[in-house]
């Protein structure tokens, strides 16, 4: 009998040990899930980071590029509004200087005109006086 009896003792302890131990796997097995599913997370979330970089990147880079082609705008831009303020000082300076040749000869018209006047005013040196006119303005228009 205590062979019938030890029999179904060393069953149920066996049945007990592999209680044990089917509980031992299934919480080591949740356990592994649990950091599987972390790591997986953690993936998900570099590779949402990775992209979200990656989509940073390009921005910055667009940005940059946009930068660079209204500096380049605004430079050439400088560069054509200097000509056009230097062809205007260059025209600015050939007025003054025609002007300045436009009073110089309305002086010489003037004085010109106040030695005929000068001339005409004396009447009896008139014939002399044409003669030494005509030798000190021929000098002078030539």
């Amino acid at each position: 009998m205590s062979g019938a009896s030890m029999k179904p003792s060393s069953q149920a302890g066996t049945m007990s040990s592999m209680k044990k131990v089917s509980s031992v796997i299934s919480k080591k097995l949740e356990e592994l899930d649990k950091e599987s599913d972390m790591y997986h997370r953690e993936w998900e979330d570099s590779q949402t980071h990775h992209a979200v970089l990656w989509y940073n990147y390009a921005i910055w880079d667009k940005e940059l590029e946009l930068q660079q082609e209204e500096l380049n705008s605004k430079c050439a831009n400088a560069e054509i509004e200097f000509h056009w303020e230097q062809d205007l000082k260059k025209l600015e300076i050939e007025l003054k200087k025609a002007e300045e040749n436009s009073f110089s000869r309305q002086i010489e018209l003037l004085q010109l005109q106040i030695a005929l006047k000068t001339l005409e005013q004396t009447p009896s040196s008139s014939t002399v006086a044409s003669g030494s006119l005509s030798m000190s303005a021929g000098p002078s228009s030539g």
